[in-house]
């Protein structure tokens, strides 16, 4: 069977489409599994199940130990476990039931912030860019120098919350019930 012209060139804008479309797809895979594997390999660390960390909200903690804003004060329950906020100007939870129910949640300060960053770029593989071991010293500058590389943002933001959970699991036990558990399991899986 012969083509006419026409059909020839419906054929040839067809497979054309359908070869435009097959690569754009082929590019979106790819960028979706660049951008979904970058944060793979140094996934957070995944919290066990304890007695301790099924009896508190450890994200709760993690935030209250990572919220620099100074703003609102955070208070662990430890009857329910659950942390709560106090806004700016109260004077935390009401003691109606018991003093010793409700403890004050730590907050970093900037020494602990700037410790953090000195270690972080201490474990990041050489030659660490001098710009952003300049960088360390101030936090903004630090910020904006880890936001120019997506895989060192990611790995920065986990290993800060790595030691967000190291130092929550150090205050629950020193602090709270002096079981030795570990609320975190520190080593991460890698993919």
């Amino acid at each position: 069977m012969a083509l006419s012209f026409f059909q020839k060139v419906r054929v040839i804008i067809r497979v054309w489409s359908r070869r435009r479309e097959e690569s754009a797809a082929s590019r979106r895979r790819a960028f979706l599994e660049k951008e979904i594997s970058w944060g793979e390999t140094n996934a957070p660390p995944t919290a066990r199940t304890t007695s301790r960390s099924s009896r508190f909200d450890i994200e709760g903690l993690q935030i209250a130990w990572l919220d620099d804003s100074g703003q609102i004060a955070y208070y662990l329950d430890r009857d329910s476990g659950d942390v709560i906020e106090s806004p700016p100007g109260s004077e935390g939870p009401s003691l109606v039931e018991s003093e010793s129910r409700y403890i004050r949640v730590p907050s970093r300060d900037a020494d602990s912030d700037a410790i953090d960053r000195r270690a972080f770029i201490d474990t990041l593989e050489s030659p660490v860019p001098a710009e952003l071991r300049n960088a360390a010293a101030t936090p903004s500058t630090f910020r904006e120098a880890i936001a120019r590389d997506r895989k060192i943002e990611r790995t920065w933001y986990n290993f800060k919350n790595e030691r967000a959970l190291a130092a929550i699991d150090e205050w629950l036990r020193t602090s709270i019930d002096n079981e030795p558990e570990s609320v975190a399991d520190t080593s991460t899986d890698h993919h």
